[in-house]
């Protein structure tokens, strides 16, 4: 059967059930109208790739949004707030430990216990693995587990981000870690149990009665890819999906005015960001670089293709973000760009490509075509190459690209998220290296005073905005749309969606 023929079959039958209130809605897991009426079914605008919470795909933020609802970390940040979640609570042994004390209770999906072994486990999987997130976590030289309630995270220096990136650190079982289990069914301490996964095409969830921190409010949980914006908004408007977020710039106006769904925007930590590769000639030179900043009229593409949804950048990470700095932008001069790319010895210009994922994000092969035009109006012709989600994660962590273009998400809030994981020499992201930088990111994650260390993330800032590496044209505003039924939901302001608390009336 297919999706769309399952949801209009699921629309008769709580059509049906409106007729016999109460029928099965009393009746816990069985397959009558009540369990119908008690699916929450999330239209999801980008490829699911994984639902393992350790894994190379655990940056994105798909599969973060299903680790959010499947899994647990020891701590939550939210608005430079630090809450505990499987930790009860910690301290500061010294500057380079801190010990947590689990809480009690807390059991897997499978019935097992929460012990520290599997958070040792857990943490000490995801601090091995190669993946985007590993800069995250360099300082953290050793996890112990001195008995079944405590946890101890050895750093080698004071750093005072350890809370924040841990937030993104899922605790999963140590049995299925050892039998890899983990990485295609895995079992959590979340509010959801997974019941079935498809890569490409959806996940399904079931609530977990035995969730630590209260039960949730519905029975299931149906997250369906449904990447085409088009097919995304119809399903909304025709009742297949309850929810949806990251609506396309272009048609905002167009959902306020469907029946039975309300639609809001609001700040955001999203922007987008093109990279250039450092490695490469000529994109080594920052005159060229520069150039290439100079030479596009941002705030005209601003406003005639997103509008309201976005806002010229002021830094390289958005403002409502912990540390974002306050820049002059670069302002659209053709003749400056001409110039530049003449003393870099490139005075008719020079080709390249650039690179971006088919599930990106909201207008961007326009916002590329737009792109591309200011370029060639300088000499610098670039080959478009869109590429399907997996290859163009892997060319990316290759550095086999030339320009790459995509949205970008600081999911922490704290901008070291982004400036201490992307841009130092050692993350080996886009070519760039600058020891000075470097020296600046470093001395801020070790400070522990909050307004030193917000004056030293600034101070990086400014390094990567004057170096030019990439270029932030965009910030982009969160926006979310929902039928009637659903409350306790609004825009995530890191298109990281949260549906635990989320009520179906």
């Amino acid at each position: 059967m297919t999706w769309t023929s399952r949801a209009r079959r699921s629309l008769v039958a709580g059509l049906l059930a409106m007729t016999v209130v109460g029928a099965g809605a009393a009746c816990g897991g069985g397959s009558g109208d009540g369990d119908q009426d008690q699916t929450l079914r999330v239209g999801m605008p980008i490829r699911m790739l994984s639902v393992d919470p350790h894994g190379t795909a655990i940056s994105d933020r798909s599969t973060l949004t299903l680790a959010l609802h499947l899994f647990d970390p020891l701590v939550a940040s939210s608005d430079g707030e630090i809450t505990g979640r499987l930790a009860e609570s910690w301290e500061n042994v010294n500057d380079t430990t801190t010990r947590f004390t689990l809480r009690q209770g807390v059991t897997f999906h499978d019935g097992s216990p929460l012990t520290s072994a599997d958070v040792k486990a857990s943490l000490d999987r995801l601090f091995a693995a190669s993946t985007a997130l590993a800069p995250l976590f360099a300082t953290i030289e050793e996890v112990k587990a001195p008995d079944e309630q405590t946890v101890e995270i050895i750093t080698s220096r004071a750093t005072g981000s350890l809370l924040t990136n841990l937030s993104m650190a899922y605790i999963g079982s140590k049995a299925q870690i050892e039998s890899g289990e983990i990485e295609s069914r895995p079992v959590g301490t979340g509010a959801f149990k997974l019941e079935d996964f498809r890569s490409g095409e959806r996940a399904h969830m079931v609530a977990n009665e035995s969730y630590w921190d209260g039960a949730p409010k519905y029975e299931r949980l149906e997250f369906q890819e449904i990447s085409e914006d088009a097919a995304r908004l119809t399903a909304l408007r025709t009742g297949e999906i309850d929810v949806t977020y990251a609506l396309p710039p272009d048609q905002l106006s167009q959902v306020r005015g469907f029946d039975q769904v309300t639609v809001e925007s609001g700040p955001s930590a999203t922007f987008y960001v093109i990279w250039l590769n450092n490695a490469r000639k000529p994109l080594d030179d920052p005159k060229v670089r520069q150039a290439l900043w100079h030479a596009v009229d941002f705030s005209s593409i601003q406003e005639n293709l997103f509008g309201e949804s976005a806002v010229l950048a002021k830094a390289p990470v958005p403002q409502p973000v912990f540390g974002a700095a306050q820049l002059p932008g670069y302002t659209y001069d053709p003749q400056r760009a001409r110039q530049l790319l003449a003393e870099a010895g490139y005075p008719n210009g020079f080709s390249t490509s650039i690179q971006w994922s088919a599930n990106c994000c909201a207008n961007i092969r326009p916002l590329v075509q737009s792109i591309l035009s200011a370029w060639k109006e300088v000499g610098v012709n670039v080959e478009m190459q869109e590429k399907e989600a997996g290859q163009w994660l892997d060319d990316l962590l290759a550095l086999d690209w030339d320009m790459n273009i995509q949205d970008g998400v600081v999911v922490t809030q704290d901008a070291e998220f982004v400036l201490g994981r992307l841009y130092t020499c050692a993350a080996k992201r886009l070519g760039y290296c600058n020891e000075e930088y470097d020296r600046v990111i470093a001395d801020a994650s070790a400070e522990l005073d909050p307004q030193e260390r917000q004056r030293k993330l600034q101070r990086a800032q400014e390094i990567l905005w004057a170096d030019a590496p990439g270029a932030w044209p965009f910030e982009l505003t969160a926006s979310a749309a929902w039928r009637d039924r659903v409350s306790g939901f609004g825009p995530p302001p890191t298109n990281v969606p949260d549906f635990r608390g989320v009520s179906l009336n």
